[in-house]
């Protein structure tokens, strides 16, 4: 969406001593894809950190494995050094208009706010190998090195009551316009809980992450066509527990919405994702015999009318767009119709 959109996307697949996840990888590269393809992010500036991208084979020795804290303290260096050359040249030390933050691995949750990403040589004993996410998230905002900070984070957030917390190596900064800032933090899971990941069509991703491109890609679009930090909330937190495995949703461990963090007041203003194909979602009107012969209205919410028909003996199917609708009989039955995006949805008046 800007020429001086950056993005540091971090995936983790291979732990040798936390044990290897199948999902982060391919999340990470998806997220990637997405954001140097419709989310407008220039490829050159879009940092993507791989468990691939240090070997193969396979890492023999936790001591060869990466990536390591190094790998993204680099990316965050290189961002200071662009504010640096901002700054001499005397044009401030902005250095764009947003930073995108994704992390996809191993993780624990230092606090009831905070979510950190463990490096690929950490271990039950070496958990201070880790990256947290609002910390530095928050520094990039406050320093006005960015306008917008979008974090994203795809991992577990257990309690590691003895794990030692890591700070910003980098000095406080406040730029005088840090109160106009705008930032959406999104995490998998809330404090305690685990993230899961799943098939989705032939391959494993974070459950999170699925649903956030689903978000991204249409399903989270508002009738303009835009994605926005209100209508993406709205459809992480009210959709994630549908692409769960259903044996998850009865595990109390297992968390069944996101942990996000956006000001409601100024998302609708915030979009993420502009002149997105809004996706319609089929939906079928069975008619119970009371109905039968009369005529049937669909309503949206905000009680505009989308569709008629006279009730007969087959099904009324329709194409809706995600939201809520009522449909209203002549005589005064009504039926609510919830198309929440993700999937076909079958009601009966």
């Amino acid at each position: 969406m800007a020429a001086n959109d950056y993005a540091i996307v971090v995936g983790i697949s291979d732990y040798p001593d936390l044990g290897g996840l199948d999902g982060p990888e391919y999340d990470a590269r998806d997220f990637h894809a997405w954001l140097v393809g419709p989310g407008g992010v220039p490829p050159a500036n879009a940092a993507l950190i791989l468990s691939s991208t240090f070997k193969p084979p396979a890492f023999t020795s936790v001591l060869d494995a990466k990536p390591t804290m190094d790998a993204i303290q680099r990316e965050f260096t290189r961002l200071d050094v662009i504010a640096g050359q901002n700054q001499a040249a005397g044009n401030g030390r902005v250095v764009g208009r947003r930073l995108y933050l994704y992390y996809s691995g191993h993780g624990f949750g230092p606090d009831l706010e905070e979510a950190s990403i463990l490096m690929a040589d950490a271990s039950p004993v070496r958990t201070g190998l880790h990256v947290p996410g609002k910390p530095w998230a928050n520094w990039f905002l406050r320093a006005g090195y960015f306008k917008e900070v979008v974090l994203l984070m795809d991992c577990c957030r257990e309690s590691y009551p003895r794990a030692p917390l890591n700070v910003p190596s980098f000095i406080n900064l406040t730029a005088p316009d840090v109160k106009t800032a705008n930032r959406f933090y999104g995490f998998s899971a809330g404090w305690g809980k685990l993230s899961r990941e799943r098939q989705f069509n032939g391959r494993t991703h974070g459950v999170f992450t699925w649903t956030l491109l689903e978000g991204l890609r249409g399903a989270a679009a508002d009738p303009a066509g835009n994605v926005t930090a209100v209508s993406l909330g709205s459809y992480l937190y009210n959709n994630m527990r549908a692409f769960l495995d259903p044996a998850d949703l009865g595990n109390e461990e297992v968390a069944k919405e996101p942990d996000l963090s956006y000001d409601a007041n100024a998302g609708s203003g915030f979009v993420l994702a502009a002149n997105v194909p809004v996706r319609t979602y089929p939906v079928t009107l069975a008619f119970s015999a009371a109905t039968a012969g009369k005529g049937v209205r669909v309503f949206n919410d905000k009680f505009a009318p989308v569709g008629q028909t006279v009730a007969g003996a087959a099904p009324w199917g329709l194409s809706l767009p995600r939201g809520l609708y009522l449909a209203v009989a002549d005589g005064g039955a009504q039926q609510p119709i919830d198309v929440s995006g993700t999937g076909a949805v079958n009601v009966t008046i």
